[in-house]
């Protein structure tokens, strides 16, 4: 009995460890975990933030770049349909990678629009906030 159930796992292990046991799709479906912070906004924001993590895994997955996201944080805002997210994305290469701030807007389970707030200038953000 003992061998025929190690036999049976040597073979279910030789068949997954196989090259081409499963495709490509198959082998990329990563799900990034996302951080969230500890306070009482984000407790009360549980259903946004778990929604929001599923629309950026699929983000990600969509245009290839999951393997290069880490360190990604999920927070709240006064919007329900709203969250900030920061995270490092690796350059191609693998040589650096740079912190990415967005702020996500969510329209049901779907990224309806993503505002890119490392991508504005300094002085354009300085004269948002003065009024000009």
């Amino acid at each position: 009995m003992k061998f025929r159930l190690t036999a049976g796992l040597l073979t279910t292990f030789a068949t997954v460890a196989a090259p081409g046991a499963y495709s490509a799709d198959q082998m990329q479906t990563v799900t990034i975990t996302a951080h969230r912070p500890h306070t009482l906004a984000a407790q009360q924001a549980t259903q946004v933030l778990s929604t929001a993590e599923r629309a950026l895994n699929q983000y990600f997955a969509r245009n290839s770049v999951t393997a290069r996201v880490s360190d990604l944080w999920i927070y709240p805002t006064n919007d329900s349909n709203s969250v900030f997210v920061q995270y490092e994305l690796q350059d191609a290469d693998g040589n650096r990678s740079q912190r990415q701030l967005a702020l996500i807007e969510l329209r049901g389970q779907q990224i309806s629009r993503i505002v890119d707030l490392a991508g504005i200038p300094a002085t354009r953000m300085a004269s948002a906030t003065a009024g000009g």
